[in-house]
């Protein structure tokens, strides 16, 4: 849960001139004067802690915007703001559920629910891989479900206390981290046009990386080079972007006109009235669920050495949770080509993009052939959380279902091979993956 903002506070009016003084009565000649002093002071004194209120009421509606449990909130979060409000409380709820289910299973005994330990171990097989050898209490540190769980209250316990510090630290950029629902508030310099955040030089003086390129977007202390002068947005949200953490940006993004009304007309998790066959995908695109995923790659940032273009060793922040490949019913790669088709190859390579593992699809798939990437990868979180947090249903093969048919879905029942695809795996060229859907 996000913690509450602070409740403004009004200093105490007390009238002016009061005091433990008697106030004595002044002779007739004295009083018209005296009255007309006091009366003076009276406003003047009046005036000035009037003035005093309203600069620190200001100051603090002030901060009020730009802070928002922890992260300044863009100007352009202002229309989404009561269903930001909404859905952050609402992350809150799915990861410290999803903790507490995991709490059970490292505790072995299913604490008041023991009848939910068999869900929760099946849920755990379907979306991180990890196959129950025995029912004992899980003692090891370096055991998988720790380290779930490690990743799920690395989001619970800071967010709950309104911290967004990564427990190892970011990139700290000026302002703190930003939060920000779309591009609209970015500005586009040219290379020698002067610095916005500081005229005395040239934008493409402010970073080694600007020295050959056209110019930069700018906003609030932070800078992406433009690829093209004909760019009428940063990168962030092209395409089907809907959301991204940037560490070198100190931001979180997300991307509302990209996703119609599906975040603006979404409703908190407690009004969803699950139904038998509903879809795991429907809820996996809810605002609640994208912020988690994002917040997981947030909370997960460490600081590493890589190589340069040069050759040189640099200091960068990475999320440990990323986003890992889509994988296949066969274990195979999903790409997208440059003709905007999908494609499955046997191995990495080949032109394309690699498709991410978004969605209870690819996760799962993930999951079968690759359970320790799996463990490291953001969606398997999200969608994790939405199964513990509507566990009155059992989710492993995607949709609503009751739990007496509900097997994790990388075991042998059914048959493993095919029942996600009505289709002989054998009949699918290896260059070419037309009947793979996302939403299956």
């Amino acid at each position: 849960m996000s913690a509450r903002g602070s409740q403004l506070s009004l200093p105490t009016w007390y009238w002016a001139g009061s005091s433990s003084t008697v106030f004595q009565v002044p002779d007739a000649f004295e009083a018209p004067i005296l009255l007309a002093q006091h009366i003076r002071i009276i406003s003047i004194m009046f005036l000035f802690q009037l003035t005093c209120l309203l600069f620190g009421l200001f100051a603090t509606v002030s901060n009020a915007q730009s802070q928002w449990n922890g992260w300044r909130l863009d100007a352009g979060c202002a229309p989404y703001k009561t269903k930001l409000d909404e859905a952050y409380k609402d992350m809150a709820l799915l990861a410290g559920k999803a903790s507490y289910d995991l709490g059970l299973v490292i505790d072995g005994d299913g604490g008041p629910e023991p009848e939910r330990l068999p869900r929760i171990r099946r849920a755990i097989t379907t979306i991180f891989g990890y196959r129950f050898q025995n029912e004992d209490p899980i003692t090891a540190d370096d055991h998988p479900v720790k380290k779930i769980k490690a990743n799920f209250d690395k989001v619970r316990d800071p967010v709950g206390q309104g911290i967004i510090t990564p427990p190892d630290g970011h990139y700290n950029l000026p302002g703190g981290p930003l939060f920000q629902c779309g591009v609209k508030q970015w500005k586009k310099y040219l290379a020698d046009q002067p610095d916005p955040d500081d005229i005395t030089h040239l934008v493409r003086e402010r970073d080694p990386v600007l020295a050959n390129t056209l110019g930069a977007w700018f906003h609030e202390h932070r800078f992406i080079p433009l690829k093209s002068l004909d760019e009428t947005a940063p990168w962030l949200c092209d395409g089907e972007n809907v959301a991204i953490v940037n560490p070198d940006l100190d931001s979180l993004t997300l991307c509302f006109p990209n996703t119609g009304d599906v975040w603006k007309e979404g409703k908190p998790l407690d009004d969803w009235e699950i139904k038998l066959n509903d879809r795991m995908t429907d809820l996996r695109r809810s605002l609640p669920a994208t912020i988690l995923h994002e917040l997981i790659h947030w909370f997960t940032l460490e600081e590493k050495t890589i190589k340069n273009a040069e050759g040189n060793d640099v200091q960068v922040w990475a999320s440990t949770v990323e986003d890992k490949p889509c994988i296949d019913h066969r274990g195979w790669f999903v790409y997208r080509s440059p003709q905007n088709q999908l494609k499955c190859r046997r191995r990495r390579g080949g032109d394309g993009d690699l498709v991410g593992a978004y969605g209870f699809k690819c996760s799962t798939n993930l999951a079968r052939f690759y359970p320790v990437s799996a463990i490291n990868n953001a969606d398997s979180y999200a969608i994790f959380a939405l199964m513990s947090f509507f566990s009155d249903w059992g989710w492993n093969y995607g949709q609503a279902s009751s739990h007496d048919d509900d097997f994790d879905s990388v075991g042998q029942y059914p048959n493993e091979n095919i029942w996600r695809t009505p289709w002989n795996p054998a009949d699918v060229n290896e260059d070419e993956c037309p009947q793979f859907n996302f939403d299956a």
